[in-house]
C-alpha cells in the first residue's frame, strides 16, 4: 500500500469515514489503513482518532491489536 502510506492521515481517516457512513466494511482497506496509522501514530490528532473509532464502531470493524492499543493509550491519556 504505498500510495496510502503517502497520504495524509487525515485522508485516510476520512477515507474509513466515507465507507462506514454508508455502513461498508472494506476489510482490506481498512487493514491496510489501520497498518500506516499504527506506523504513524504520533501524527494522528485527538479529533482524528476519535472519527476513527466512531466509524469503524458503527460498522463493527475490530481493528488490528496494534492500532488498538494504540488508541485505548491516547484515550487514556487524555482522560
Amino acid at each position: 500500500s504505498p500510495p496510502l502510506r503517502q497520504g495524509s492521515l487525515v485522508s485516510l481517516v476520512n477515507i474509513v469515514h466515507a465507507f462506514t457512513k454508508v455502513h461498508v466494511t472494506h476489510s482490506k482497506l481498512f487493514l491496510a489503513i489501520s497498518g500506516v496509522l499504527v506506523e504513524r501514530f504520533n501524527e494522528l490528532s485527538m479529533a482524528e482518532a476519535v472519527k476513527l473509532m466512531h466509524g469503524i464502531g458503527k460498522v463493527e470493524y475490530l481493528p488490528p491489536p496494534a492500532l488498538q492499543e494504540r488508541l485505548a493509550e491516547m484515550v487514556q491519556s487524555e482522560s
